[in-house]
C-alpha cells in the first residue's frame, strides 16, 4: 500500500466576494451571516468565539484590512493578523441585533471562509488485502477529533463530515461476522470503484461491530470533506 502523507486543508465554508456588500462604498457583512460561515446551521452554544479567514481580492495585506462590528451596544474592533486570520465573538444577544461586520475595503473586494490545519493524513496498515473497521477508520477519527475543536458538529448528523477516498480497481468488500473468531457470516456489502475511486463514510453501527474490510491489491488512501448533500449521493451510489 502506498503511503500518502499531506497537510490537509479542510475548508468548510467560504463566503463569495460579491456578497461581502453593504449599503455603503465599503465591504461589510452582517453578523449572522458570519456566524453562518463559521458553524453552519448547527448551534454551538458552548463555543465563545470563532477562528475566521478573511482574503483581499485586490492582494491587500491582511494586517491593513480593518473590521468593526459595529453593535449599537457594544461596538468592538477585531485584529486580523498577519496572515488574515480574526475572531469572531459568538453571542446571543449579536446574532439577536444582527449588527454589520464593516471593513476599510472596498464593496466585494473580500471574501472570509472557515477552514482549520489538521496533521498530516496516515493511512493505516492493511495486511494481507484485509484490516478491521475500526483500524480503517481510526486515522479519521483521529482527524474528526481536531477539527471538532473548532467546529463542534462536524461529523454529526446533518453537518460535513470526512469521507475515506481509496483509488483501486478491485470491489472492496466489508463482512459482519459473529463469534471472536468470525464462525458465521451475518452479510456483506460490496462497494464497485466508480471511475476508478470508491468512497467511505463512517457507519457508527458498523464501528460497533467493528467488520472485517476487504480491500485487495495496492491502493492509494486519502481524506476528503464531504457535506450533508454528497454524503447522502455518496450512500445511494453505493
Amino acid at each position: 500500500m502506498k503511503h500518502h502523507s499531506l497537510l490537509l486543508i479542510v475548508v468548510l465554508a467560504i463566503l463569495a466576494v460579491s456578497d461581502f456588500c453593504h449599503a455603503q462604498s465599503v465591504a461589510a457583512i452582517p453578523y449572522r451571516e458570519v456566524i453562518r460561515i463559521a458553524r453552519g446551521d448547527q448551534e454551538d452554544p458552548g463555543v465563545k468565539s470563532y477562528r475566521l479567514k478573511i482574503r483581499s481580492s485586490l492582494d491587500v495585506p491582511p494586517e491593513k484590512i480593518m473590521l468593526e462590528l459595529q453593535s449599537s451596544e457594544n461596538p468592538e474592533f477585531l485584529i486580523v493578523s498577519s496572515d488574515g486570520y480574526f475572531e469572531v465573538p459568538n453571542s446571543k444577544d449579536l446574532y439577536a441585533e444582527n449588527p454589520f461586520l464593516v471593513s476599510n475595503q472596498i464593496k466585494g473586494s473580500l471574501n472570509i471562509s472557515f477552514d482549520i490545519e489538521v496533521p498530516p493524513f496516515a493511512p493505516p496498515e492493511i495486511v494481507g488485502g484485509k484490516i478491521s473497521y475500526t483500524k480503517l477508520f481510526a486515522p479519521l477519527i483521529e482527524m474528526q477529533k481536531h477539527v471538532r475543536k473548532v467546529k463542534p458538529s462536524f461529523g454529526l448528523v446533518g453537518s460535513d463530515q470526512f469521507a475515506l477516498k481509496i483509488k483501486t480497481d478491485q470491489p472492496i468488500v466489508i463482512r459482519r461476522e459473529s463469534g471472536p473468531e468470525g464462525r458465521k457470516v451475518l452479510g456483506a456489502r460490496t462497494y464497485r470503484p466508480i471511475e476508478g475511486v470508491v468512497y467511505l463514510l463512517m457507519e457508527a453501527y458498523m464501528f460497533e461491530d467493528d467488520p472485517l474490510v476487504e480491500i485487495p491489491g495496492t491502493v492509494q488512501m486519502e481524506l476528503v470533506p464531504v457535506d450533508p448533500v454528497s454524503a447522502e449521493k455518496l450512500k445511494v451510489a453505493y
